[in-house]
């Protein structure tokens, strides 16, 4: 059912080097792989903030 919109993820993934999860961007900038501890989402977030 959702075959189209699942491969469409995988290539733009891809194409942003992405290649495991979990991954997060934030604003397009800042980007965090792999299991996190909370103070590096709460650093992560004030950096982009600063960057907006």
């Amino acid at each position: 059912k959702y075959k189209k919109e699942v491969r469409e993820e995988i290539n733009q993934s891809q194409e942003h080097g992405i290649s495991g999860v979990p991954h997060f961007r934030i604003n397009d900038k800042i980007e965090l792989s792999g299991a996190q501890d909370p103070q590096q989402f709460i650093q992560a977030f004030k950096k982009a903030s600063v960057n907006v």
